[in-house]
């Protein structure tokens, strides 16, 4: 979002920030529960292929204006739910002997 402020004159401007891959929910629990330290995890799903209704199984918005002002994204969607589990594990406390 600085590199947005910083590189914009308009009072407002209105721009997607994202990376140029997807992930599936499959791949997000799978990291998530690698990052736990848990394995053997079996994942069950409810709502076919589609999810819920209103899901969207693949999402990918137009970075096209932040690019144009010089923007490139450096960290991937399995990367950025890595870090983020990373994060929230730390923050909670959780070990995979006692939970949270």
């Amino acid at each position: 979002m600085l590199f947005a402020v910083a590189h914009t004159s308009a009072p407002f401007t209105c721009l997607n920030i994202g990376s140029e891959d997807w992930i599936d929910v499959t791949t997000i629990a799978s990291i998530v529960a690698d990052e736990m330290g848990l394995s053997d995890v079996s994942f069950h799903y409810t709502g076919g292929d589609r999810g819920w209704v209103g899901d969207i199984p693949r999402m990918l918005l137009s970075l096209e204006k932040i690019r144009s002002l010089g923007w490139r994204y450096e960290v991937t969607s399995p990367q950025s739910v890595r870090e983020a589990a990373r994060a929230l594990i730390l923050e909670t406390g959780y070990s995979e002997r006692g939970g949270a």
